[in-house]
């Protein structure tokens, strides 16, 4: 079975799994007016639902790369804010470096997907009280995205394995496959990812993507 229809086979096992718990939250807050508990569980919801449809999008063979001008440094601190609720609850830092270009021509949407995946991910793996650091660097040639946490490479190398720019594996526990999408975004635009261990222990895992400079 390929890699999509696996994956779309394992996303319709888990959907009952993923969005029953936040509907059930919801309806037991509302019952209790516990209004920003049910919001909190609606927000839950909602994440859910979005991924499902991205995953969607990426599924398809030729989905579309709309290139922009984006302002790069806006992009990373609009990602690393939806991030910050979870970040907290662990007590992980997050640290952030932005050099390069000011403005570069992407895929906006997919490029802050990508990030915000690597980000999430990178916290889940990461041990409390711990950091998760992101630095991209950018020209008209290329853009380079690195984010760095404190989880062991081991569990990443056996949870996600890269074959020819594509990787072959299943979703794991809710919807996992994070690095699937990423290096799907990736290849869209032309560009790949990679993992290496992080110095002091721990996992980097790198999103590179070609830009109008490197097509021209």
């Amino acid at each position: 079975m390929s890699v999509p229809t696996q994956l779309r086979a394992d996303l319709i096992a888990l959907l009952t799994h993923d969005l029953r718990r936040p509907l059930e939250q919801v309806v037991s807050y509302l019952d209790l007016q516990d209004v920003p508990a049910a919001r909190a569980s609606a927000e839950k919801l909602r994440e859910v639902l979005d991924e499902v449809l991205f995953v969607c999008l990426l599924e398809e063979k030729s989905f579309p790369v709309r290139r922009t001008a984006v302002a790069i440094a806006g992009l990373v601190s609009s990602a690393l804010a939806d991030a910050e609720h979870i970040a907290l609850k662990k007590r992980v830092e997050l640290v952030s470096t932005v050099v390069g270009d000011p403005v570069a021509s992407f895929d906006g949407r997919l490029l802050r997907r990508a990030l915000e995946i690597l980000i999430a991910s990178a916290i889940r793996a990461t041990p409390p009280a711990s950091d998760v650091v992101v630095a991209v660097e950018t020209t008209s040639a290329m853009l380079r995205a690195e984010v760095a946490d404190r989880g062991p490479i081991s569990e990443r190398n056996a949870q996600w394995e890269q074959r020819e720019g594509e990787v072959a594996g299943r979703v794991h526990g809710g919807f996992g496959g994070d690095l699937y999408l990423v290096a799907r975004v990736a290849s869209a635009h032309g560009g790949s990812v990679t993992l290496r261990e992080r110095l002091g222990g721990g996992t980097i895992v790198r999103l590179c993507l070609p830009g109008d400079g490197a097509r021209t």
